[in-house]
């Protein structure tokens, strides 16, 4: 959704993705959605603009004026209305559509990281070597609570789509890694 986002805007407002580097954030939506094009952003007061970045977060002084002086100064890539109010609405869809998908994303990580919590083999997640707070709980999904499930290490290979495949023909034989 973020990389369909980042080539509508590339269409008539690339500035904004110079401006937030991060696509899948609240305030990268709240910005387009606010201000969806450059002469709208630059019509809005400097005070404005303090305000919305104090609002999601952004302390950093330098940071604040050094977008505000961007955006002040930046030229359209086109002021052809043809081209960008379609790409203003397709804008605006998409960006619903991500915030969705980042409510749902977190509402899935809070539920995984409270069921982890609880569950029996947290302690053996944790001791995985690079398996952190982050990772440890997507493992147990990934792998599930049931230890009967797999049998062996191969098992878990094949599972995964890492275990090596043998090939053979006539009298050869061969082994490789899976083509995905």
């Amino acid at each position: 959704m973020s990389n369909r986002l980042t080539a509508t805007l590339k269409n008539y407002y690339p500035h904004a993705l110079e401006w937030f580097k991060e696509k899948d954030t609240l305030i990268f939506c709240d910005f387009i959605l606010k201000w969806p094009d450059l002469r709208s952003v630059q019509r809005a007061r400097k005070s404005t603009l303090t305000h919305f970045f104090h609002a999601h977060h952004v302390r950093y002084g330098d940071v604040i004026d050094q977008r505000i002086e961007s955006i002040k100064s930046a030229h359209p890539l086109t002021d052809d209305p043809g081209v960008i109010i379609p790409n203003q609405l397709l804008a605006k869809g998409l960006i619903e559509q991500l915030k969705t998908f980042m409510m749902a994303i977190d509402e899935h990580d809070l539920e995984i990281k409270q069921r982890y919590k609880g569950c029996q083999d947290q302690i053996v997640f944790d001791s995985l070597p690079g398996a952190g707070p982050v990772f440890a709980p997507r493992l147990l999904v990934a792998f599930g609570e049931n230890r009967e499930r797999y049998q062996g290490a191969n098992e878990i290979q094949r599972y995964a789509g890492i275990a090596p495949v043998l090939e053979r023909s006539g009298n050869q034989s061969w082994t490789h890694w899976r083509f995905i």
